[in-house]
């Protein structure tokens, strides 16, 4: 549920449900781990002279199971407050015909309201460069690069993360959608 207020404000509250797995046959070594999440989060959004520049802070409350070699679900409750600050540049100057239209940047940080022996207080820290084309008024196709350090509860040792993904960006309004497409509904 999202609620627009004053010139660039957004209020949203949501739910998430995640289910991470590692591959192949290691879930009996490693486990799986599902996670419930309802989260706040204010977002803003301005423009200032041709960068589109977007932050948001979100809390979430989430219950995380984890099961390991077949055994019982143990269920634990976290607490994380996320930001996220964005940039995205335009392309100046196009002359190719397959030229990216903009640049999106992003740092996102994620911290534990509550850590523990298990939990850093920093859970994640995602860095994000790409090139992005809009392919129509509400949507856009961005090939990028990721960067995610996650650090361990032994403060020594850190995960690096890098990947690179092919995401699809769609702001089509469902209200407009749902209107043209009713009777294809009935």
């Amino acid at each position: 549920v999202q609620r627009k207020f004053g010139v660039g404000w957004t209020a949203l509250i949501g739910y998430t449900y995640v289910v991470n797995a590692p591959p192949d046959d290691s879930t009996r070594v490693f486990g799986t781990e599902s996670r419930h999440a309802l989260f706040q989060q204010v977002a803003n959004k301005q423009k200032f002279r041709s960068l589109q520049l977007s932050q948001w802070v979100r809390l979430a409350n989430s219950f995380a199971s984890l099961r390991a070699n077949d055994q019982t679900i143990t269920w634990s409750f976290r607490q994380r407050v996320q930001y996220h600050g964005a940039v995205e540049i335009p392309a100046f100057g196009r002359r190719l015909p397959f030229a990216p239209s903009y640049y999106p940047i992003y740092d996102e940080v994620t911290l534990s309201i509550h850590p523990s022996p298990d939990h850093e207080i920093l859970t994640q820290n995602r860095v994000y460069a790409a090139l992005g084309w809009k392919i129509g008024e509400f949507e856009a196709v961005e090939l990028g690069y990721m960067h995610q350090f996650r650090p361990v509860s032994n403060g020594i040792v850190a995960r690096h993360n890098d990947s690179l993904q092919v995401t699809v960006h769609s702001a089509r309004p469902f209200t407009g959608f749902l209107s043209k497409h009713r009777h294809s509904l009935n």
